[in-house]
Order: structure tokens, then sequence, then C-alpha cells
């Protein structure tokens, strides 16, 4: 009815101008100089999966796996395509920052088995890659498959956002694609406890 789709579009517009207020209130890393940079970059920057070591694509390694152990449905296909979009996304992100960069530390917190950390590590090799997650089976994956694929600038590191934090070790990018609720806060004031 027309009163509820009237509420609607009033709290969507709502939603957009709060996060319009958070976007505008960002502090951007070093070498960003906006959001439509780093969109624009990513709109533009498709990957050539078929250049990059089998494992460290996504829906390569999910044939892989799945050409052993059973077939893929169609919609794990769609889904690992749509892992390939957001890795593309974060490579341009990456791209802009390490720009005038020679060297850096790029932490993936939520790693999992590697499905985002692995792909740019192979795009950026003079940039180190630590892979964090509490699980560590994924950690012991990752581990694998950088292995398999020759990447010598993977470490992967068992424990919590928390715990990498306090460990001082190397942080020079904060990426947390797969986390969420408290670890998503930690990951955020990691990284601006760390500038």
């Amino acid at each position: 009815d027309l009163r509820i789709s009237a509420k609607r579009l009033r709290t969507k517009q709502s939603r957009h101008r709060g996060v319009e207020a958070v976007l505008d209130d960002l502090i951007l890393p070093e070498g960003v100089s906006s959001l439509e940079t780093v969109h624009s970059s990513a709109e533009t920057w498709k990957l050539n999966w078929e250049a990059l070591p089998e494992l460290t694509d996504p829906l390569a390694a999910a044939l892989s796996l799945r050409f052993r152990h059973g077939k893929l449905k169609e919609k794990d296909l769609v889904r690992f395509e749509r892992k390939r979009r957001q890795i593309e996304a974060f490579a341009a992100v990456v791209r802009t920052w390490a720009a005038d960069r020679t060297q850096g530390t790029v932490v993936d917190f939520g790693c999992g088995s590697g499905n985002l950390v692995l792909p740019l590590a192979a795009l950026f090799p003079n940039l180190s890659f630590v892979g964090v997650d509490f699980s560590r089976g994924a950690t012991q994956i990752l581990s694998q498959r950088a292995a398999a694929s020759d990447l010598d600038n993977v470490q992967a590191w068992y424990g919590r956002v928390e715990e990498y934090g306090g460990s001082g070790h190397d942080l020079d990018l904060a990426l947390g694609l797969h986390v969420c609720g408290e670890e998503s806060d930690h990951i955020i004031m990691l990284a601006v406890t760390r500038g």
C-alpha cells in the first residue's frame, strides 16, 4: 500500500544519508585520494585469472577439489565467480595503496583458507601478506596452498585479531572481508592505532 511504500522509501533514504555521513568522515589510507578513485579503479581492473597460480583462484581451487570429491552445483559456480569479483575489488584497493611503496605488510583477518590473500600475494610479490584466522585447519590449508603456488610472501597466523594486534608483528594495511561483530571492531581499532 502507498503509506508502507512511502515509509520504506524514507527509511531507505535515511540509511543512505547515514552511510554517506560515515563515508564523509572516513580517513583514507595514505596514497588514496578518494573512494571514487578506488571504485573506478576496481571497475576497470579485471584480473587475468589464468595467469595466476591455479590454487590462488578460488574458482579453480573449488573445481579442483570438487573434481576429486564430486560435482559443483550451479550455485557454487556463481558463488566462486562472486568471490573473484570481490578479490578484484580488493586488488584495486591494494594496488592504489601500494602505488608508491616498494614493500609493506598486508594482513587479511578472517582469511579462511586464503581465497583473498593468495591471489593478492601473487599479484603483489613485493609485499608481504599474512592470513590470520581462528581456525587452525583453515590456516593449515592456507599454508599448503601458498606452498603449492610457490608464494614465499605469504604467512599463515593462527589466532584472534586482538592476539595478532598484541603480537608486535607488522601491519601496514588491514583487510577483513570475512569478519563481523567484535572482530571487525578489533580490526578497525588495530588499524587506527597502527596508523
